[in-house]
């Protein structure tokens, strides 16, 4: 079961940093490095796969620790915020404007 936690753990470090490495592109080399641009390029590919694996992970991890228990932690709490951030991320990108939940709710 270690290894799940330290493929999560690498998992999580590489998904935070692309951030750090789209900002330092921007501000330090202006867009113009190459090899960061390819590599965020890849990584805007692969963004969404990793995170699947990410709470896929988190899940085997929590079941196989509680059981069938569910107990509100770090860990669960952590899940959830993962699970709802995927949803709203879906939301957002698979949608037009007009159908997202977003505007919905404005409307009304």
């Amino acid at each position: 079961m270690l290894f799940l936690i330290w493929i999560n753990v690498f998992l999580l470090a590489l998904l935070a940093s692309f951030p750090i490495m789209l900002e330092l592109n921007k501000k330090v080399f202006k867009g113009k490095n190459k090899n960061i641009n390819k590599l965020l390029k890849n990584g805007r590919k692969a963004h969404p796969y990793v995170g699947i694996v990410v709470i896929l992970i988190g899940a085997i991890h929590g079941y196989s620790m509680l059981g069938l228990n569910f107990i509100l932690h770090t860990g669960s709490v952590l899940l959830m915020l993962l699970l709802i951030n995927s949803y709203f991320a879906h939301e957002y990108y698979s949608m037009n404007l007009e159908n997202s939940i977003f505007y919905r709710n404005q409307l009304s």
